[in-house]
């Protein structure tokens, strides 16, 4: 999760104005005795490199297809791809699915806090080894986020404590500027691990 969210804010970090990655998301597979949470020839985008970096695996973010660059003054982004509405609803932030509920326009949804939503919905993929709103169909689950819904916390994962389980709830506010930073996620997450 650390490795992810130095990815992130390294993306975020640029002075001309941060790059949004705008897909966040992985998928659970195995491979051995190390977790691909992605695989080059499909649409995710986290990959486990099993090869070991001071004595454990680290994570590399890739596929940046649906990345932009967000300039500072600008209110229009330079994106990587030209259609609008882009991503699965199970990860994305809730200003990306239905913008006029936020008083915001298409091209105004991808932001460092849509980032940091989309995020903690791929935290909740990893800790649990599922999508977010898994057990649904994908129906379903693109109307529980149209209609702003979160994914259900689930019970039988032990390290989903309280605190984690807030922190997530915290990045999925409606609101996006009530969302912490990278920072304030780094710090907690270092406290938890």
């Amino acid at each position: 999760l650390m490795d992810i969210v130095s990815a992130v804010s390294y993306l975020h970090s640029f002075r001309d104005g941060p790059i949004i990655h705008g897909d966040l998301k992985g998928v659970s597979a195995f491979l051995g005795d190390c977790s691909i949470l992605t695989l080059f020839w499909h649409k995710n985008n986290i990959l486990i490199d099993c090869r070991i970096h001071g004595g454990r695996p680290t994570a590399r973010l890739i596929d940046f297809g649906l990345s932009q660059i967000q300039e500072a003054g600008m209110e229009d982004e330079v994106g990587t791809t030209s259609s609008g509405f882009n991503g699965n609803a199970r990860w994305l932030a809730f200003e990306r699915i239905r913008p006029e509920r936020y008083g915001l326009r298409q091209s105004e949804t991808k932001s460092t806090k849509s980032d940091i939503f989309e995020l903690a919905r791929t935290f909740f993929e990893i800790l649990t080894g599922g999508p977010p709103f898994q057990g649904m169909s994908d129906f379903t689950a693109v109307s529980e986020a149209f209609q702003g819904s979160n994914p259900e916390r689930l019970i039988h994962f032990p390290w989903i404590d309280d605190d984690r389980w807030n922190l997530m709830m915290d990045c999925w506010s409606p609101d996006r500027d009530a969302r912490p930073s990278l920072h304030i996620l780094w710090q907690d997450l270092d406290q938890s691990i």
